[in-house]
């Protein structure tokens, strides 16, 4: 293998590969989303990786904060 081989593979191949697996993983994991959601999610990362991963992780939405603060009242009571 040459040093160019070797360089495309470890710097460019096996960190998308591992996004793909880490997309498909977070994909399985979440609570808001469909079973036919979930598969048309999934057969979009799979057949079109990239493009699918950089969707899909931009339109994950927001976490909620687990514990919101209280909102402060007017007359000094919290």
């Amino acid at each position: 293998m040459s040093f160019w081989q070797l360089t495309f593979v470890l710097l460019i191949y096996i960190p998308i590969v591992l996004l793909w697996i880490f997309s498909l993983m977070n994909l399985a994991g979440r609570k808001d989303l469909s079973g036919l959601a979930k598969g048309l999610w999934a057969v979009a990362i799979v057949f079109l990786p990239l493009i699918g991963m950089i969707v899909y992780f931009a339109t994950i939405p927001e976490p909620e904060s687990p514990d919101p603060k209280p909102e402060p009242t007017e007359d000094g009571d919290g």
